[in-house]
C-alpha cells in the first residue's frame, strides 16, 4: 500500500511540471515570472513538512496524504520556475554550467546531510526508532527552506521576459516539445539516457552492493562516499568544461561512465577494497553529465528566443524533465523485473549462491554502461561548438556557445 501511494504522488508530480512550466511562463506581475511561484509555494511546503516529519502516530491516513500531494506540488513549483530562472541567468554556456554546477553542488551536500541525519541522531536520542530521524530532517527543511528563497529573492535579479501564450493547446505542446524537431532530438535523447542510468542506479546499488558483492550493509556508506566524490569533483570538471566546451567534456564523462560500469562485472566478491576504489572512480564522474545537459538545454532556448519576442524557460526545463522522468519510471519498472529473472528475492532469509550473485553483477554493468554508450553515440554527432544567433535575453549579444 505504501510503495503504491508513493508511486501514485511521484506520478502526480512528474504530471503537473509541465504544467507548472507553461502558467510561470505566462506570469506577468512586478514580483518577476519566478519568485511569485517560489514564494507562493512556500507556506504549503512547510507546513506539509511539518504534517509529515513531526506526524504523531494517531494521524488519519487521508491527512498524510493530503499532505504528500501538497508537499510534491509545492516542492514542483519550487523547482521548475527555479531551474527556469537558472537557465535565464545567462546565456553563454559556461556560466550556466557554473550556475547548474553550484545548484548541484549544494544538492550533494544536502543528499549527504540528509543521509548523516539517522546516524547523528542515534547518537543524540538512541534507541529512539525512526521518530529523530524525521524530525532532524524536517527541521532543516523548514529552517533552510526561507533562508534560501530570500537570500534568492534579493541577490539574484530576474531578467525581463515576454510572457509566454497559455492556452490548452500550447500546454499540450509542452509536453511533447521534446518530441517535436529535428534540433530537440539530440537533447531529448540525452535527457532520457540520464533518466535510464539514474533509475538503474537507484533500483539496482544497494543490491548490486549486498547481493552481487557481499558487502552486507556497506552500501549506504559507499553511497554517501559517491555523493561526496561528485560534490568535489564538480569544480574540476567545470574548468575541463571551460578549455575543452560541453560536448568534448560530456564525453569524457560518457567514457569513463562506461569503464566504470564494466567494471562493476569484474569485481571479487566479498571484497571491499576494490569496490571503495570503483566507488570513488564513479562518484569522481557521476553528476556533472547533469549540469552539463542542461547546458545544452539552454542552446535550444536560446534558439526559440532569437526567432520570438518570449523565453519560455520554465516549459523549456519542466517538458524535458517529464520526459527523464518518465524514461526513469520505466527503466525501473524493466529493472526490477530484470532482477527477479536472475532468480534473486530480495524477501529470501539465505544469501543468493555465487551464481545468482555473478548474474546481478553482469545486469548492473550490462545495465550501467548502456546509458553512458548510448550518449556517446549521441555526442559524436553534435557539433561541439555551434555559434547561437543574437538571443533577445542575452542582451542581443551574440555569443559563441562552447
Amino acid at each position: 500500500m505504501t510503495a503504491t501511494l508513493l508511486s501514485v504522488v511521484r506520478l502526480w508530480e512528474t504530471l503537473i511540471a509541465p504544467l507548472i512550466g507553461a502558467l510561470s511562463d505566462a506570469t506577468s506581475s512586478r514580483f518577476g515570472r519566478r519568485k511569485l511561484w517560489m514564494v507562493a509555494a512556500t507556506p504549503g511546503v512547510m507546513a506539509a513538512t511539518a504534517t509529515i516529519y513531526f506526524a504523531r502516530p494517531d494521524l488519519p491516513a487521508w491527512c498524510l496524504v493530503l499532505a504528500m500531494v501538497v508537499l510534491c506540488t509545492g516542492w514542483t513549483m519550487i523547482n521548475v520556475p527555479h531551474g527556469a530562472w537558472s537557465l535565464e541567468i545567462s546565456a553563454r554556456a559556461d556560466e550556466r554550467a557554473r550556475i547548474f554546477g553550484m545548484r548541484q553542488f549544494i544538492g550533494y551536500g544536502a543528499m549527504i546531510l540528509f543521509s548523516l541525519a539517522p546516524a547523528i541522531s542515534e547518537q543524540v536520542w538512541p534507541v529512539a526508532g525512526v521518530a529523530p530521524h524525521m524530525i532532524f530532517a524536517g527541521s532543516l527543511i523548514l529552517v533552510t527552506l526561507p533562508v534560501s528563497l530570500v537570500f534568492l529573492a534579493r541577490r539574484v535579479p530576474e531578467r525581463p521576459a515576454t510572457p509566454s501564450r497559455l492556452s490548452l493547446r500550447q500546454v499540450w505542446r509542452i509536453y511533447v516539445l521534446p518530441l517535436r524537431g529535428a534540433d530537440f532530438a539530440p537533447v531529448a535523447a540525452l535527457f532520457a539516457a540520464m533518466g535510464v542510468y539514474t533509475a538503474v542506479e537507484a533500483a539496482l546499488y544497494l543490491f548490486l552492493v549486498r547481493a552481487g558483492l557481499g558487502l552486507g550493509d556497506w552500501g549506504m556508506t559507499l553511497m554517501l562516499l559517491q555523493f561526496a566524490c561528485g560534490l568535489v569533483s564538480i569544480p574540476p570538471w567545470l574548468a575541463v568544461h571551460r578549455r575543452l566546451g560541453t560536448v568534448p567534456t560530456l564525453r569524457l564523462i560518457a567514457l569513463l561512465q562506461v569503464a566504470g560500469a564494466i567494471g562493476l562485472a569484474f569485481l571479487p566478491h566479498g571484497r571491499l577494497a576494490p569496490f571503495i576504489a570503483l566507488a570513488v572512480l564513479r562518484g569522481l564522474v557521476n553528476g556533472t553529465e547533469f549540469i552539463l545537459i542542461r547546458a545544452l538545454l539552454g542552446r535550444l532556448l536560446d534558439s526559440h528566443a532569437a526567432r520570438n519576442a518570449d523565453v519560455p524557460a520554465a516549459s523549456y526545463y519542466a517538458s524535458f524533465h517529464f520526459l527523464l522522468d518518465v524514461a526513469a519510471a520505466v527503466t525501473t519498472f524493466l529493472v526490477l523485473h530484470a532482477l527477479a529473472f536472475t532468480g534473486f528475492d530480495p524477501r529470501a532469509a539465505l544469501p543468493p549462491s555465487l551464481d545468482q550473485a555473478g548474474r546481478i553483477q553482469w545486469l548492473a554493468a550490462l545495465a550501467l554502461s548502456l546509458p553512458p554508450a548510448a550518449m556517446l553515440v549521441l555526442l559524436g554527432r553534435m557539433e561541439p561548438r555551434p555559434r547561437l544567433r543574437t538571443s533577445t535575453h542575452a542582451n542581443k549579444a551574440a555569443e559563441p556557445a562552447r
